[in-house]
């Protein structure tokens, strides 16, 4: 569906709808929020025991420093500022979600609107380099994360489905799926 909306907002663009485009990015970030809603009910989607295991394989505070770094590093920039495989290991987490994917859109939309909802290539190039620096700052960062699930996943997946299910039953979303609508009906 986060695939749906990012078509929604660039058409929009490409429309000059301001409306749509603002509606389609609030929609998005609500999503991102409730995905990681989602993940911190599962001890296994937490950023903060990835974060906290890579913490304590260090014997001196500057190598636990080091270790948070190159864990961040592993799942973000993967190498240094000017790496250009960004989120090669892309985790879809808690803590991710929200403390990074979520603030590097919100970045993105901003660049959006202070370019005059319009993306030339100079005002692009001009948000690439200061988000590379910004991805950067985050691999330093030590920001914490919760280390233990919080929520019901069952009650949180419910409330998640019944938010967006009449969104996903729209033509749109099922014209964009990699599947055939009757693929799994049988599972229905």
């Amino acid at each position: 569906y986060a695939s749906v909306l990012q078509q929604r907002f660039v058409e929009a663009l490409g429309r000059h709808d301001r409306e749509g485009f603002e509606q389609a990015a609030e929609r998005f970030l609500a999503l991102i929020g409730d995905l990681d809603t989602v993940l911190a009910t599962r001890g296994e989607f937490l950023l903060g025991r990835w974060l906290r295991d890579a913490r304590a394989m260090g014997t001196t505070p500057a190598e636990s420093d080091l270790y948070e770094q190159n864990a961040r590093n592993l799942i973000t920039t993967w190498g240094n500022k000017e790496c250009r495989i960004a989120d090669y290991a892309c985790r879809q987490w808690s803590g991710m979600m929200s403390g990074y994917y979520a603030p590097r859109w919100e970045r993105f939309f901003e660049a959006i609107r202070a370019a005059g909802y319009t993306m030339d290539e100079a005002a692009y190039k001009a948000f690439a380099a200061s988000s590379k620096e910004w991805e950067w700052q985050w691999t330093l960062g030590h920001e914490s994360y919760p280390t233990e699930p919080s929520g019901d996943e069952i009650e949180a997946c419910k409330a998640v489905h019944a938010r967006y299910r009449a969104e996903m039953q729209c033509e749109e979303f099922l014209d964009n799926r990699d599947f055939t609508p009757t693929a799994g009906k049988e599972l229905i």
